[in-house]
């Protein structure tokens, strides 16, 4: 009998044994099992904001496009009070420009921060205006430009780059012939 015990507790050993290790094993499946669940859930929720971008862009193209009809359609109004206004043949001075608000569509409203850009965008304008403040030196210019309307607020292009402009016109020399500076000859 004594036999039987030993052999009794040695299947009783190994029976512990495999118990513990399915144990470890469940545990194991138990964590892969909630972390394929999180995982399932991750892409779903990716899928969906794939899904809704999708949908965003087509939007957006959409509406880009009828942006696009609805300008293309729209008379350009102050193009055409210039031209009608230069067409007149009256003896009388007239301005080449009519100042009454034209305005029918829409308007195109543009900020710029940095001057160089604003310089770009009212290069021959139909009308400009600006203020200085002096006591905070700073500028500020609007220029009607067709539909668009370009303004600019921020510090003056450098003193030296307006008198060169300056300089340029009314002397009739090129801007890159001007230098700042100063002649020294050799005493």
């Amino acid at each position: 009998m004594a036999n039987n015990s030993g052999s009794e507790d040695k299947s009783f050993e190994a029976l512990e044994f495999l118990i513990n290790v399915l144990k470890k094993h469940e545990q194991i499946l138990d964590k892969s099992i909630q972390e394929l669940a999180t995982l399932t859930e991750y892409l779903e929720y990716k899928n969906s904001l794939f899904s809704k971008v999708e949908n965003a862009e087509k939007k957006i193209d959409t509406i880009q496009k009828e942006v696009t009809n609805i300008i293309g359609k729209l008379p350009n109004e102050p193009e055409k009070t210039v031209q009608a206004e230069e067409n007149k043949q009256e003896p009388e001075a007239t301005p080449t420009l009519s100042l009454e608000p034209v305005q029918t569509g829409l308007t195109l409203f543009l900020n710029c921060k940095q001057w160089e850009d604003f310089e770009a965008l009212a290069m021959d304008s139909q009308i400009l205006s600006f203020s200085y403040k002096e006591t905070e030196q700073t500028l500020q210019a609007y220029a009607l430009k067709g539909k668009q309307i370009v303004k600019y607020t921020g510090i003056l292009p450098s003193l030296t780059m307006m008198i060169k402009t300056w300089l340029s016109r009314k002397l009739n020399i090129a801007e890159t012939n001007i230098i700042e500076g100063f002649w020294d000859h050799p005493e």
